[in-house]
């Protein structure tokens, strides 16, 4: 377990911190970077807006020491990402919290009436986590001298179902492994979500899960040893609930919603080229197509945009398209979403398009669609 200096420094409005608690009287946001830390209000105000800001490149695990706070009025949200935990209120202890490295931010807000005692959150380092990507398989090689070894699977939106399995090679133990998976926690013997024994196969043992309908979250999986291994492989993937493209399908869209819609194809391995086409569906509107490989795309994370604000008909060129040797995707799969409204656009990636006017264009409001869409992909084995 890695450990740092603590040092305190504390600001009215906008501070660095790397332990903080104080009695939250008023609005304030506040930096921690370090991997251990301890933070929270003990009491608070009315109409308050207090920000932690948690900065690191480790996973890490929060818990709620105490918790009291005006139920439904007074909250608690964990943010990552797009992810996000919350909002807790009340007297119920929330409990403990897994992350993944990057930055978490700490949200709490009140009301104007009424409050409580306040909470603590201990901050604390996580045991080591392999992460996978969805669908590629892995192969973790060193010796394993028993208890849990740990892997996740970073979730998405309009999952349909999630499946995973290992097999643990030239096992020898009292007891065969056991598969346990934790949502947004990290399982222990005592506390999970999910959990399946192993069957013997070969020279080691296989375990598989699979849950249809999975609430959205990281999927950590913990395979318990009761002895020693040599290699473990795992695969574990987040199959998408999505309407399928064909090659050469056109479909329409006309409801005017916020929603985007969204479609996934299934490219053939060693396709020489895919094309994409858009266009407004009269009498106008402006619908943005965003596509990824394997992932779901939006506005602020993509990676090809048609965007008929700029001309009517867009069509897109991908040569030698090739998803199978990405490895942050689900092999093979594009995700496209096409939007009816976008309430933030980034102000870069202007893709296809390069010159300086339409990219300040690009990055202009945009307004609700009107009318509907008509998408088409086609690829050439």
């Amino acid at each position: 377990m890695r450990s740092s200096t603590i040092i305190i420094l504390v600001v009215a409005l906008m501070g660095s911190v790397y332990a903080q608690m104080s009695t939250c009287l008023t609005s304030g946001t506040y930096t921690i970077t370090g991997d251990m830390a301890t933070f929270g209000c003990s009491g608070y105000g009315n109409s308050v807006s207090i920000q932690w800001q948690l900065n690191s490149t480790t996973p890490r695990m929060l818990t709620f020491n105490s918790f009291a706070t005006e139920n439904g009025y007074d909250k608690v949200t964990f943010t990552q990402g797009s992810s996000v935990w919350g909002p807790f209120s009340g007297t119920t202890n929330p409990g403990t919290f897994m992350f993944l490295g990057g930055q978490i931010v700490v949200q709490f807000t009140t009301d104007g009436s009424n409050t409580a005692a306040g909470f603590t959150i201990n901050m604390i380092p996580a045991p080591d986590v392999t992460v996978l990507q969805s669908a590629q398989p892995l192969t973790v090689a060193p010796k394993q001298d028993g208890g849990f070894v740990y892997f996740a699977l970073e979730t998405e939106s309009s999952g349909g179902a999630f499946w995973v399995q290992t097999m643990i090679h030239s096992y020898q133990g009292l007891e065969p492994p056991t598969l346990f998976i934790g949502v947004n926690r990290l399982p222990t013997l005592e506390l999970f979500d999910y959990t399946n024994t192993t069957v013997a196969s070969g020279d080691g043992y296989v375990a598989d899960y699979s849950l249809n309908a999975p609430r959205d979250g990281t999927y950590y999986i913990g395979l318990f040893l009761y002895g020693v291994s040599t290699d473990i492989d795992i695969v574990a993937e987040w199959i998408y609930n999505l309407p399928y493209l064909t090659s050469g399908m056109k479909v329409t869209g006309s409801a005017v919603t916020g929603a985007p819609v969204y479609y996934q194809l299934q490219c053939a391995e060693g396709s020489s080229s895919l094309i994409w086409q858009i266009s407004r569906q009269v009498p106008g509107g402006y619908p943005i197509a965003y596509i990824s490989e394997g992932t779901v795309p939006n506005p602020a994370n993509y990676l090809y945009a048609l965007d008929t604000r700029l001309q009517s008909y867009i069509k897109l060129t991908l040569s030698n398209p090739n998803p199978y040797n990405n490895g942050n995707s689900n092999p093979g799969n594009y995700i496209v979403a096409v939007y009816d409204q976008v309430s933030a656009l980034p102000a870069t990636k202007p893709q296809p398009y390069e010159d300086e006017d339409k990219q300040k264009f690009y990055a202009a409001s945009f307004e609700p669609l009107s009318s509907g869409f008509i998408l088409q992909a086609d690829y050439t084995a």
